[in-house]
């Protein structure tokens, strides 16, 4: 630390390296006014990260601090076992105050077998989460309705515990993910653009609902209009997708993954973004889209309601099914852009990616100041 006990150094920790979680850690190092030394893995079998990847980045942690540089604080995602860490991470680092950061949790995850039922493995990762949450000094989530969902995911998992519950989610944080917004940019698309661009931006998994999506594009199909539908996907069969392929072919703009600054293009080009989700802690795909300038259209549930001010609810909000929204949209597009004149700006104001770090910059420096507060 300084000389007046204040934060420098903070080292983060990321053992599955995503888009969207390294964007989280390579955004905030470039935006703390601290000096941020990073350790991202590869994005890959998030259950052996999960279950093993502490090994791993204890060992890099020695690497890092192998010249001499010392962290005043240890901030971690939530894909790591930090009582695990903290018992693996060399001695100088055991006594640095750690903070765990819920950028996603399998508390409240659907994730279902080749059958549609639940894994028994959610038991077991949420139980990772509790004794993360045990052994930090601090916890952050990234949306009022993750740490709920965290909240009502422990108190499950302890409902018949012989124990009373060791954690409590809600003394904790909120701090959002950040977004560069002067990176994104503003919209290109015409007021008169026809047919216009409908936009669905999301990982190509159930949790967020494609199917529903696909549903609602062939309901409106008498209506002109071209369509980007981007993403990573995982999975060796993604049966629903090739058969929307098949169906669209003759409107698709774009499919599948891009390059980032093709993503950007997008974003600008696209005159309506959809969510179909199931599952979302925070959206910064939406977030992004949205300040952008694309109409959005998300389902009144999740995380959105949080993060799009209330002001705007009527006009992107949808209850029932996503179709009739969207053909009143494509209808009368020149109207649906006047309902959400301002919002891009409100959107970057809290999201920005300067004005996030700063806020996640106090609540480290909370944290070091004074291990084991919330």
């Amino acid at each position: 630390m300084g000389t007046d006990g204040s934060v420098e150094r903070v080292l983060l920790l990321e053992p599955y390296g995503v888009a969207s979680h390294r964007a989280w850690a390579e955004g905030f190092a470039r935006h703390s006014a601290f000096d941020v030394r990073t350790v991202v893995l590869p994005g890959e079998r998030w259950r052996w990260r999960m279950r093993l990847g502490a090994i791993e980045l204890a060992r890099r942690a020695e690497m890092e601090i192998a010249d001499g540089w010392r962290p005043d604080v240890v901030l971690v995602s939530s894909m790591v076992d930090v009582a695990a860490f903290v018992g693996l991470a060399p001695r100088s680092l055991r006594e640095v105050p750690v903070v765990l950061y819920f950028h996603e949790s399998q508390f409240a995850f659907p994730d279902p077998d080749v059958r549609g039922a639940l894994r028994s493995t959610g038991a077991e990762f949420a139980s990772t989460h509790v004794a993360s949450i045990a052994a930090a000094d601090a916890v952050v989530f990234n949306s009022s309705f993750h740490r709920g969902e965290a909240t009502a995911g422990v108190e499950a998992l302890y409902a018949s515990a012989p124990d009373g519950c060791p954690v409590d989610p809600e003394a904790s944080a909120v701090v959002p993910v950040g977004v560069d917004a002067a990176a994104i940019g503003q919209s290109a698309a015409s007021a008169d653009a026809s047919p216009p661009l409908i936009l669905w931006n999301h990982r190509w998994d159930h949790d967020k609902n494609p199917q529903a999506f696909f549903g609602a594009l062939r309901s409106v199909e008498n209506l002109e209009w071209r369509l980007a539908v981007v993403g990573e996907n995982a999975r060796s069969d993604p049966q629903e997708f090739e058969a929307a392929h098949r169906r669209f072919g003759d409107r698709i703009a774009e499919w599948g993954h891009v390059p980032r600054d093709r993503y950007v293009e997008l974003l600008r080009e696209a005159d309506v973004v959809c969510s179909t989700a199931v599952h979302e802690y925070f959206g910064i795909a939406m977030i992004e889209a949205m300040i952008a300038g694309a109409v959005p259209l998300l389902p009144r549930r999740l995380s959105y309601p949080e993060v799009v001010p209330e002001s705007f609810h009527d006009a992107v909000l949808y209850e029932g099914r996503l179709g009739d929204r969207l053909r009143v949209v494509l209808e009368g597009l020149l109207d649906a852009r006047r309902a959400v004149a301002g919002l891009p700006e409100a959107l970057a104001a809290r999201f920005d990616w300067p004005v996030v770090a700063e806020a996640l910059d106090g609540l480290l420096a909370g944290a070091a100041a004074s291990p084991g507060s919330p």
